[in-house]
């Protein structure tokens, strides 16, 4: 509801999962237990995940909207610059 968009509200539900798996792996790998405080982080991480991937969205839709305005978006290299601008 945030973003107005299916398709960006899915990347940010799509990239939660992605974290979850890797930080259970890096758990596996490390030989962690699964104790109280350990789920209490991964609940933090999947909340940090989301808010994060909710500004980078923003950040790159204000940076394109920014180029488009100018009439920077002639070419891919304008698309990359609007982009690396907005990380």
């Amino acid at each position: 509801m945030n973003t107005r968009s299916f398709v960006k509200t899915a990347i940010v539900v799509l990239a939660v999962p992605f974290s979850a798996i890797g930080a259970v792996w890096f758990l596996y790998l490390l030989d962690y237990n699964m104790s109280v405080g350990v789920w209490v982080g991964l609940i933090a991480l999947l909340g940090v995940d989301a808010e994060t991937g909710v500004f980078m969205l923003l950040y790159l839709d204000l940076a394109y909207e920014k180029a488009k305005k100018e009439g920077r978006l002639r070419s891919l290299a304008d698309l990359r610059e609007a982009i690396h601008e907005g990380r």
